[in-house]
């Protein structure tokens, strides 16, 4: 996360693929509605957001 703060330029790669991506934190009311649609796949974030005291990012990755 920290890499993507200071240079919002990443390649990930996806089932084989490299794709070249440019990372952005989600908003605030974005972060919220994407936060249920994570739990719901894994509840394990909820018992991770639980036991921290930060708030976990999300992270937009978009490809150009």
């Amino acid at each position: 996360y920290k890499n993507l703060q200071a240079t919002s330029v990443a390649e990930v790669e996806v089932k084989g693929r490299r794709l070249s991506v440019l990372s952005r934190d989600a908003d605030s009311e974005l972060s919220a509605e994407l936060w249920q649609d994570f739990c719901e796949c894994y509840p394990g974030y909820e018992v991770y957001q639980a036991a921290t005291t930060r708030k976990i990012p999300i992270v937009l990755l978009e490809t150009y």
